[in-house]
């Protein structure tokens, strides 16, 4: 693989920032800066507050951004190369399922002769309700078949235990208001012509379809008068004094299957449904009709005909100088950079999982999980020899060590499209509905969310978590790679043993401390080992805000102190498996390497990117911890580096 090509380079470009930095500053002075000394010439870090996100995203944390560069590369050429040759694929599950889409996508005549016939069905079914009771029900089935949330403009909030919710508004179907600001009114008759030829085009007549595109409008505008956008109750809604319970929480669940549920986070889609019918009366109903009708259709448009596609993009695109006459249509045929850019969204999880079947061998798999049970043995030690811990909290620690499941490369669940569809509304739709049974798992059954991953944590990103709800660590395939991992021992223990031991210590820390084995929120640890607790990490604050800081803010480590007390842990760690002050040194300058942010403390703090210490915080705390550092580097009482031992934090020393 590539990673252990490049291994040699790397080594170069570690030794040679070093001999760099000692022309200047020392390792005494400001480790951060001695060992990227070659990074900060070549990408230097932004000092204005006032630099754009974009600047940070191209230049920020430079070593993960060029490990993300080659996955992004490695991925598009990849899926280029399906696009013009679907029958090139190998035997790979995703692999089959990104030539099913290209396959698909590519057989326009027969999208356009299709046209709009594949969703007539639900729109059928959506006129013929007579009640909102009859209309919350039967969105509720078209939702659970094929996972288009129809009513995606509501949600509701309120106590899982009780089911008490109280139903809100959010993002209106359509932001016309937010897009147009003050012109909507001047626009709304070309708005309302758009709105009629979309109802034409599902098979209305002129009279019916202009009857549609007011209904859907009126509804949007009361929503909007309701202050839709800052999340008030509906108390608001035009004539919707007395809130219906039409359709009850217990109700929808049972349509998806899930009979004798009784607790769903407030914040997910299925409480919407029940937010749905407590909305309104009989007296809304045709404008909820005319809505539910164009949700569906926006949602599946671009995959159907050139005219359902065109009028799809410009629903999104309310009338302005910017407003589209062509979009890229997938039923005359897309060239490969259109199909690309629609592939790379639509399939995103898939794509993920490939780049991890490609990279990630069974070997590394297995290389990385036997690494993790040495983290976890030190763990064990470490619980074992700790004075402020009692015997009966040191069990529990224990038992969530030895209860704790590693995933490494991607999830073996992922919620995918059917590489057996025939055609691409149905493909579309057996993706929307793998991933609304995933998220209902991931709800329901506390045993499938233990080896499941969040659908918003793709595999290919150059990343790991620790889950404290599940008791899991998840190591991406993204991040098995230069500078984190590669044929160099030495500097994988810097790079991904780092990273390793950094995930396994978040079970313990002041947030993990609080879940047991299985993800339980039981925060039954011994009061006083709490208390004991609780003065080391007053320690870690402490330690973390003795570090200069270049902004005009004052920095407090409380936000950080959770990847702080994990850091400190992990660097601990890695000095543990290292036996010469060579190897040592190494890996010091290895992880200095990956941590290096290019931009000003001021400008991280300004993008709320805090939940980490800043690079340079990051990188001289964790350093400055370790005895190992003093010696290599000759760090003496007087330097700006030096830290007295008492005033080391030692939880895990």
């Amino acid at each position: 693989m590539l990673k252990r090509m490049i291994a040699c380079l790397l080594a170069f470009s570690l030794f040679g920032c070093c001999a760099l930095a000692e022309q200047g500053v020392t390792a005494a002075d400001d480790f951060y800066a001695f060992a990227n000394a070659a990074l900060i010439e070549s990408h230097p870090p932004v000092e204005s507050t006032d630099t754009s996100v974009g600047a940070l995203e191209v230049e920020g944390w430079s070593y993960i951004n060029q490990a993300m560069i080659k996955i992004s590369n490695d991925e598009e050429a990849h899926l280029r190369a399906l696009i013009c040759d679907p029958s090139s694929a190998q035997e790979l599950p995703t692999e089959q399922i990104l030539a099913t889409a290209s396959r698909l996508m590519q057989d326009h005549t027969a999208r356009n002769a299709q046209g709009v016939q594949p969703i007539l069905g639900y729109i059928d079914r959506i006129a013929a309700a007579t009640s909102v009771d009859a209309l919350m029900l039967e969105c509720a089935h078209i939702y659970a078949e094929t996972g288009v949330p129809i009513f995606f403009m509501l949600s509701a909030s309120g106590d899982t235990e009780t089911e008490e919710y109280t139903p809100k508004l959010t993002d209106a179907m359509l932001n016309m208001y937010e897009m147009l600001g003050d012109s909507y009114e001047a626009h709304r008759d070309e708005y309302k012509t758009l709105l009629t030829q979309i109802y034409a085009l599902l098979g209305f007549d002129q009279n019916e379809a202009a009857l549609h595109a007011e209904n859907a409008m009126t509804c949007d505008e009361l929503i909007y008068q309701a202050e839709s956008y800052n999340g008030d109750d509906i108390t608001e809604l035009s004539e919707a004094d007395s809130l219906l319970p039409a359709l009850r929480l217990t109700d929808c669940y049972s349509i998806l299957g899930l009979d004798g549920v009784t607790s769903i986070h407030p914040d997910s889609v299925y409480s919407s449904l029940y937010a749905i019918g407590t909305l309104a009366t009989n007296e809304h109903l045709a404008m909820l009709q005319s809505s539910a009708m164009l949700a569906f259709f926006e949602m599946i448009g671009p995959y159907l005909s050139d005219e359902a596609t065109l009028l799809q993009a410009l629903f999104l695109s309310p009338a302005n100088d910017e407003q589209p006459t062509h979009v890229p249509c997938i039923a005359t045929g897309m060239n490969a950079d259109d199909l690309y850019e629609l592939l790379s969204t639509m399939l995103a999880i898939e794509i993920s999982d490939n780049y991890s079947e490609r990279y990630v061998s069974a070997e590394t798999i297995d290389e990385i999980k036997a690494e993790m049970e040495n983290v976890f043995n030190w763990y064990r030690a470490q619980i074992d020899a700790r004075p402020w811990m009692s015997e009966a909290t040191k069990a529990k620690a224990l038992k969530k060590l030895d209860n704790c499941l590693v995933f490494v490369g991607h999830s073996s669940v992922s919620p995918y499209h059917d590489a057996e569809a025939d055609n691409l509304v149905d493909f579309v739709l057996s993706g929307k509905k793998a991933r609304l049974a995933y998220e209902t798992a991931m709800v329901t059954d506390p045993e499938f969310h233990r080896v499941a991953w969040p659908v918003d944590m793709k595999s290919d990103i150059v990343n790991a978590g620790y889950s404290p709800y599940t008791n899991t660590i998840r190591i991406c395939a993204g991040i098995l790679q230069e500078p984190f991992y590669g044929a160099d021992a030495t500097q994988n223990a810097g790079g991904i043993l780092f990273v390793l031991a950094h995930e396994c210590a978040h079970a313990f820390d002041p947030k993990g401390c609080q879940y047991d084995a299985f993800g339980r929120h039981t925060n039954d640890w011994d009061t006083a080992d709490i208390a004991a607790y609780t003065a080391l990490t007053d320690q870690v604050v402490g330690f973390y805000d003795r570090f200069p800081y270049e902004g005009d803010q004052v920095r407090d480590a409380n936000i950080t102190l959770q990847e702080d007390t994990a850091d400190l842990a992990a660097m601990q760690y890695t000095m543990s498996v290292l036996s010469t002050d060579d190897e040592k040194r190494t890996a010091l300058l290895t992880f200095a390497h990956c941590w290096y942010a290019a931009h000003s403390e001021a400008y991280y703090n300004k993008m709320g990117l805090n939940s980490h210490a800043f690079s340079r915080t990051r990188i001289n705390a964790a350093v400055s911890s370790v005895e190992d550092f003093y010696r290599i580097y000759n760090v003496n009482e007087g330097d700006a580096m030096y830290v007295a031992p008492e005033d080391r934090p030692n939880i895990w020393r």
